[in-house]
């Protein structure tokens, strides 16, 4: 019932954190919680009033790229030869093309 209480309190989502990450609840909910376990006589958790330590460094311990299942890299590798081409192919226009490149403007 407690837990009903604290999420209808700081909302469904700061609860959630609360439980997920451990991030401590407002006090506001924490003293909502303590007046109403006197009051319904139930017993008061403690659990909810007293968050769990957090741990502020965690994100550094957090991969940066998420890592493929089979362990593949993302892209083939590729010989020098083959990324000048690549290159090349970029910059160069296609002799087919239906577009003429400029060679140079003339200033008015």
């Amino acid at each position: 019932a407690m837990a009903m209480l604290a999420a209808y309190n700081a909302g469904p989502g700061r609860y959630d954190e609360y439980l997920s990450r451990g991030r401590p609840l407002p006090a506001e909910t924490r003293a909502y919680l303590a007046k109403l376990a006197s009051i319904i006589g139930g017993a008061d958790d403690s659990r909810l009033a007293a968050a769990p330590p957090s741990d502020p460094f965690a994100w550094r311990r957090a991969a940066l790229f998420a890592a493929r299942p089979n362990g593949d890299p993302a892209a083939p590798e590729t010989s020098s030869g083959e990324r000048a081409a690549d290159m090349r192919a970029a910059v160069e226009p296609p002799a087919n093309s239906l577009f003429v490149a400029l060679s140079g403007r003339r200033q008015p």
